[in-house]
């Protein structure tokens, strides 16, 4: 009988354990499952290139601005899966070459101002590459309202 007393006088504190770290577990749990926001910022995480990360929102952000041009110089309104495959591949060797090769421009001093990046784009002798994208097909000149909208 004083045994049986025993265990129910200490059953209380065992139940009361036990509930404990099992909402212990539940919150733990939940907290570093995979969408919570303590750990969203690694799971958004692509890659870390010459020790700077890419995050999925940056490569994201910039295979919808290449695709937006490829619609506007195809003048299509919708990209097939494979084009939007080869997009996707551009923007990501172009991230791997910008971010390996920036700090490699900052050590020689190779950068490009804006009154040249300006007269590349918008000046009497624009950039071969602008030339070919806002080329007029009538006239064969340069665009230069849609250039300047663009």
């Amino acid at each position: 009988m004083a045994t049986l007393q025993s265990i129910r006088n200490r059953a209380g504190i065992a139940i009361a354990i036990f509930i404990g770290m099992a909402l212990a577990a539940f919150i733990l749990g939940d907290l570093f499952k995979s969408g919570s926001s303590i750990m969203q910022g690694k799971q958004m995480e692509l890659a870390e290139i010459a020790g700077n990360t890419v995050s999925f929102q940056e490569y994201q952000l910039k295979v919808d601005e290449l695709t937006e041009i490829y619609k506007m110089n195809s003048r299509q309104t919708s990209v097939d899966q494979n084009t939007l495959e080869q997009i996707k591949e551009q923007t990501w060797q172009g991230l791997i070459r910008n971010l390996t090769m920036k700090d490699i421009y900052d050590n020689l001093g190779i950068d490009v101002s804006s009154k040249e990046l300006s007269d590349l784009v918008l000046g009497n002798n624009p950039s071969p590459i602008i030339q070919s994208i806002f080329r007029d097909p009538n006239t064969g000149t340069i665009n230069r309202p849609a250039l300047v909208q663009f």
